[in-house]
């Protein structure tokens, strides 16, 4: 997914110095003075974080930050505790303030101005009655596109399809960065698409099994939610886990992802069909508005012949029903607060360890900052970087750029 957060936009904050002043900005930030000490208290250097009695030389970390360890407790809402889930939590009441004043906002604002967006895009994910009153009927067209597929040559469209719609790299992904053996150049790159766990580990590690289980549980929850019968949900879950965890398994292990050299395979394009002649890459790029020549990297040539051997394993509708649900579990957040629960639940709860999920105006808060990233930043900066930080900003990369120029002349 192009997904772009506003802790992504502080390394290109100078940019926006001259973005005009929220409408409700004045010089003390009246209308945004919360009390935010609860997030900001313990952040920075102080002499309570340490610890003295224990000996540096044996135990640093517990030396430099015991006092601190001693004292941290990690809120029911997080599954970790420490300084920057501080910065993100001041960050997100923060620019929770600006979204409200946006929402309030819109309606006097010109269509088409920032405020008026991020007003009603805020205002919009807030409405819940009228979020469970569309239930899963936003998706329906979507959904419908996924029921016609008919046979495997629809499928390369149908991929590229819900890449437009959702964000999802299912079964491949694919990008362009600079090719690492001419990085003057750049080149199109192939990879294994996105999973819907974390990582492969919980697919082929035993010590997931439990977790793996409870997946499999979820899928066909949410499936229900959808309009879909217990025991088709069932049986689809069980499908879908079982293709997914085949995927899974043929990618690389991380330590052998280390490995720069086993990432690079360049080719030609032309030599695609070679290592999976049942998907059609000509369509797929076609879908995507590309149409592709030349070299290409394929990262992981053992996963699409793998990929290869499932589409001609696995019957269609293992596909239509792993499309659908990923289609389902990436758009379950802008639904109706009963399915996006349901997926947190599983997601932050079960994954992560939250015991508590955050109210849901500080979820969408967060959701904007990834999904509409450069709008919100815009107002944030625009309340909230003054010359002051600016100054402090420059004055902190500079002691950071000199300390690294020292060091490298120093450097034996």
């Amino acid at each position: 997914m192009n997904q772009s957060t506003l802790s992504d936009k502080f390394g290109q904050v100078s940019q926006f110095a001259s973005v005009p002043k929220h409408p409700h900005h004045d010089d003390k930030h009246s209308r945004h003075a919360t009390d935010l000490s609860h997030h900001t208290e313990r952040l920075g250097f102080s002499i309570d974080n340490l610890d003295p009695t224990a000996d540096p030389r044996q135990d640093f970390y517990r030396f430099a930050a015991g006092g601190w360890l001693d004292q941290a407790v990690i809120p029911d809402e997080d599954a970790q505790v420490g300084g920057f889930i501080g910065l993100f939590h001041l960050l997100n009441e923060q620019i929770l303030s600006l979204l409200q004043d946006a929402a309030d906002q819109s309606a006097d604002e010109p269509e088409g101005t920032i405020v008026q967006q991020v007003g009603d895009l805020f205002a919009s994910a807030m409405d819940v009655e009228r979020l469970e009153a569309l239930g899963f009927d936003p998706l329906q067209p979507d959904l419908e596109h996924i029921e016609a597929i008919a046979d495997l040559s629809d499928l390369p469209g149908a991929l590229a399809h819900l890449i437009n719609v959702s964000g999802q790299p299912v079964l491949i992904t694919t990008g362009v960065v600079p090719d690492k053996k001419q990085s003057d150049l750049n080149l199109m790159q192939l990879y294994p698409g996105q999973l819907s766990l974390p990582s492969r580990d919980y697919y082929v590690n035993e010590a997931f099994a439990p977790v793996l289980e409870a997946f499999v549980e979820h899928v066909a929850q949410m499936l229900q939610l959808a309009g879909i019968a217990p025991d088709d949900a069932a049986s689809q879950g069980q499908a879908i886990v079982s293709l997914e965890k085949a995927l899974a398994s043929a990618t690389l292990s991380p330590v052998e992802a280390a490995d720069p050299a086993a990432q690079y395979h360049k080719m030609p394009v032309s030599e695609l069909p070679n290592l999976a002649p049942l998907f059609d890459f000509d369509a797929y790029f076609a879908a995507l508005g590309s149409t592709l020549d030349g070299d290409i990297n394929v990262a992981e040539p053992p996963y699409l012949e793998a990929l290869n051997g499932l589409l001609a394993e696995r019957p269609l509708d293992d596909f239509k029903h792993y499309l659908r649900w990923r289609l389902i579990n990436s758009m379950s957040q802008f639904l109706s607060p009963a399915i996006a629960e349901r997926s947190l639940d599983f997601y932050m709860k079960k994954l992560q360890g939250k015991t508590r999920l955050l109210p849901r105006e500080q979820r969408v808060a967060s959701q904007l900052q990834h999904s509409f990233g450069h709008p919100v930043a815009q107002l944030y900066v625009g309340e909230y970087y003054t010359d002051e930080t600016r100054e402090r900003v420059e004055e902190m990369v500079g002691h950071i750029k000199a300390q690294f120029e020292s060091r490298l002349e120093t450097n034996p």
